[in-house]
């Protein structure tokens, strides 16, 4: 599953809308373990999405809010009772999505890929800048450059109870200031299942990076308009960054 870190980031320190929510709109297909699934997205008001998800077994009732690039809301099955709490993000067509479900009080997460109707299932190889001019006093600072990592790790419970998950996420600062978005894994396990994805390296077109002293900056194209975006302070020290936005927010990084 793909993450994103680097719109995450964005989101994190900043809350910039780069999406609308008509993107969402529409017919996205996937698989939940291993099954045909079909998820059909409608605009229930402003910022508000409405539709239905189906594998080869049941149908789900869909409901779900939008903040920019992210999904929340939940999956209904109302004849067996089954709730599925969603978190997603979409990103050129890919809605990469969470689904977390409790049964007998245990909670299990399931990982999916929806590619939207019509989409091409790869993003391009090499991005493409040539329409963003940075500042004259832009900088690439050579510390900045690599593969920047954010890993996580989750466990509860013992015995047969026991669900442990981990989760990296990574992305890339070319020296040209150009971005990638370094892909994902995660895994998750129990007493009795487990799995786990991954996703590789996609460029992230019309996305540069750029710092002024110790401030980090990006600059996107979108739609035609150039937007340039704060991040905030950076600070790196023993292969670690620590980014900390205009609202306190902050997120730690580790280069591989």
């Amino acid at each position: 599953m793909t993450n994103h870190l680097f719109i995450s980031i964005v989101f994190l320190v900043m809350n910039v809308p780069l999406f609308a929510q008509t993107e969402f709109i529409g017919t996205y297909y996937g698989q939940i373990n291993g099954d045909n699934a079909e998820l059909v997205l409608q605009s229930a008001g402003t910022n508000a999405l409405q539709g239905t998800m189906k594998d080869s077994q049941q149908n789900y009732a869909v409901s779900a809010t939008t903040s920019g690039n992210k999904l929340t809301g939940k999956a209904v099955e109302n004849q067996l009772g089954i709730i599925f709490i969603l978190d997603g993000t979409l990103d050129n067509n890919q809605l990469s999505t969470t689904m977390t479900v409790e049964v007998l009080g245990n909670t299990q997460t399931i990982y999916i890929d929806f590619m939207k109707q019509g989409s091409a299932s790869t993003m391009p190889t090499v991005a493409k800048n040539e329409k963003i001019t940075l500042p004259d006093n832009a900088q690439h600072n050579s510390s900045l450059v690599g593969v920047w990592s954010k890993e996580e790790y989750y466990n509860s419970g013992f015995g047969d109870n026991y669900m442990g998950g981990s989760f990296s996420q990574s992305l890339v600062f070319y020296a040209d200031g150009s971005a990638a978005d370094g892909g994902s894994s995660a895994g998750i396990s129990g007493s009795n299942y487990s799995g786990n994805s991954q996703s590789g390296v996609q460029a992230l077109p019309n996305i540069m990076w750029y710092n002024i002293g110790n401030q980090l900056y990006l600059m996107a194209n979108q739609n035609g308009k150039t937007e340039t975006i704060h991040l905030g302070r950076y600070f790196i020290e023993r292969n670690k960054l620590l980014i900390t936005g205009a609202n306190g927010n902050e997120i730690l990084l580790t280069k591989q």
